[in-house]
């Protein structure tokens, strides 16, 4: 890492691994990240894990990452999506204690047809995003995400309410 950039050498260093190309998954917690435009020549991620820096947009550099599934990006400094629209293969997104405030980023997200988990804040609440405590925050997200599947830790069954299969009963 060069200061608080993402370089190509900290990344093979992380991986353990030659070449960049050759990265599937990589870890780079808690590092002061602000900067990680260098993340886009790892085409061949399927998971991404920036969680606990300093990062508040991404541009356009995960675009190149088409095959990406997973990404944790909790505890950074978003405000904006853009940069996270375009991955098609996008699965599991955890974005729990950044600064997203608007449903309108949440909009964003939409263009994921393959997401099914989203975390903006924890099940228990805890590392909200300001948009978690939006009236109706809950049926906003469900709406423009009809797909999801798990929803701040909670699951979901098919038409976006909350599977009970398993909880319980009280008669």
């Amino acid at each position: 890492m060069a200061g608080n950039e993402l370089t190509e050498e900290a990344m093979k260093m992380a991986a353990q691994e030659f070449d960049v190309e050759g990265i599937t998954k990589l870890s780079c917690t808690h590092k002061g990240l602000v900067r990680v435009a260098a993340v886009g020549k790892a085409v061949h991620l399927t998971e991404l894990n920036l969680s606990h820096n300093l990062i508040d947009t991404f541009g356009s550099c995960l675009l190149p990452l088409q095959r990406l599934k997973k990404l944790h990006l909790t505890a950074n400094k978003l405000r904006c999506l853009d940069g996270i629209a375009g991955l098609p293969l996008l699965e599991h997104l955890l974005l729990q204690a950044n600064l997203v405030s608007a449903v309108g980023e949440i909009q964003k997200l939409a263009s994921l047809p393959s997401l099914v988990t989203l975390y903006l804040q924890n099940v228990d609440g805890s590392e909200p995003n300001p948009v978690c405590a939006a009236t109706g925050y809950r049926t906003h997200v469900l709406a423009l995400l009809p797909g999801l599947r798990n929803l701040d830790g909670e699951r979901l069954r098919a038409g976006g309410g909350a599977d009970t299969s398993e909880m319980p009963s009280t008669s």
